[in-house]
């Protein structure tokens, strides 16, 4: 009987090493786990609308938020401003 619990034991934390090596372990480079977008970059938090404007152009559409925010949307993206600043940006 101890045999069995040793030899499962074992067995086990084998198991448990090689499950570890394949979570560590890079995934192929065929492999795109998410897309990038080189030919159109995303406005960076904490860049002003003159910056945004220069660098991805006009919106398609502007809509006030509450206060002091503003969302500017370009179809594949949003870009929501605090202020004079980008607070984030929303990928879809």
């Amino acid at each position: 009987m101890r045999a069995t619990k040793l030899a499962t034991c074992i067995a086990g934390a084998l198991m448990t090493c090689s499950l570890i090596s394949v979570a560590e372990a890079a995934p192929p480079a065929s492999l795109n786990l998410a897309p990038s977008y080189p030919e159109r970059p995303v406005p960076l938090r904490g860049e002003d609308r003159e910056t945004v404007l220069q660098t991805v152009g006009q919106p398609a559409a502007r809509q006030a938020g509450i206060g002091d925010t503003e969302v500017w949307d370009y179809g594949t993206f949003r870009v929501f401003f605090r202020g004079d600043k980008v607070a984030f940006t929303r990928v879809w």
